[in-house]
């Protein structure tokens, strides 16, 4: 057997002919004889401390490696032919060599590599709900209705990621060595340990910060700044109205917050945005009939009230009326 490709074989850099070679020719009785010479030739060589005592103390730990992985069961022929060559290349692993290559390529030669499977594990809060978690991390969230939040099985053992889709809040676990990343559809958000709002939908970001210092960073290409870092009561918008360019500006507290506390907050809206608003609030069809004007602008405050109780409100500022059919609400003039 050529002891260069030997060699190879030992430092698991053999090809697949090289290997099925070699294992081939480890099965003949004068196999043994070439290994534990070559094994011996190598201990001489090696450039090795010739204390005693670390010779000692290397070759313990080795052992018990040895030990236990010969306790598995082989064929008396398998322990005859091996054991005085494992003895010899435990003592050459210990100066650095490949014992354990040995072990690997001779014993598991055709069995594959085991990954761990990665998992997505994927929160939603549908249509009329709010949805309330904490995540491993010990990171909480409250994610609005029509919205989903999704992070791997790798979640806080090197990265704290997860991805966003719709609205939630965030009030981020301090951990100074992983930082804490929402992804969305357009933007990156992170963070040390913060709370900060993120609503995502339509193709609009905003990314809302009441405690604590985040930063911003666009993904793809970009008509201005690309990423921006944020203080309290600061807000990053990528929306339409702006040409999808990252823009920084105040924000209301109350407006921007008001739902994660059940309450529903409106400001010189639009009656067809408000509209939209308690469709997904409650997780019912709003329509509007002939005649109403959907460009009117609403106004108003309402703290975990009905839906019902929010139309009455509505149809008083503004004259209207409407009907409740099912799971849909049919507005009149």
């Amino acid at each position: 057997m050529n002891k260069d490709k030997l060699i190879r074989f030992l430092n698991n850099k053999a090809s697949v002919g090289e290997k099925h070679e070699v294992s081939q020719w480890l099965e003949k009785p004068k196999a043994q004889q070439k290994l534990d010479a070559l094994m011996e030739k190598t201990w001489e060589e090696s450039e090795i401390s010739d204390s005693k005592e670390d010779k000692e103390r290397i070759l313990e730990n080795i052992h018990k490696k040895i030990k236990k992985e010969n306790e598995r069961p082989l064929q008396n022929k398998e322990k005859k032919l091996w054991w005085p060559s494992l003895k010899i290349a435990a003592s050459v692993l210990l100066v650095g060599l490949i014992t354990f290559a040995v072990y690997r390529q001779v014993y598991h030669l055709d069995v594959p590599e085991v990954k761990e499977e990665l998992i997505v594990y994927t929160k939603e809060a549908k249509s009329g709900q709010k949805l309330k978690l904490r995540l491993p991390d010990q990171t909480f969230v409250i994610l609005n209705a029509n919205s989903s939040l999704s992070y791997s099985s790798e979640f806080g053992k090197e990265i704290r990621e997860v991805s966003l889709k719709g609205e939630a809040f965030f009030e981020v676990a301090s951990d100074k060595e992983h930082p804490f990343k929402v992804r969305t559809e357009s933007l990156v958000t992170t963070a040390l340990g913060t709370a900060f709002n993120t609503y995502s939908r339509d193709g609009d970001v905003k990314v809302a910060l009441t405690e604590g210092k985040v930063k911003v960073e666009q993904l793809g290409p970009s008509n201005g700044d690309n990423e921006v870092l944020l203080v309290p009561g600061q807000m990053a918008s990528f929306t339409s109205e702006e040409n999808y360019m990252l823009q920084v500006e105040a924000f209301e507290p109350l407006k921007v917050m008001a739902w994660k506390e059940g309450r529903i907050r409106f400001k010189s809206q639009k009656l067809k945005d408000v509209v939209e608003n308690l469709e997904q609030w409650y997780s019912i069809d709003i329509e509007l009939g002939k005649g109403v004007k959907a460009s009117r602008k609403v106004s108003g405050l309402f703290d975990n009230e009905s839906l019902e109780n929010i139309l009455n409100g509505l149809s008083f500022s503004l004259g209207f009326k409407y009907e409740i059919q099912e799971n849909k609400v049919i507005i009149k003039p």
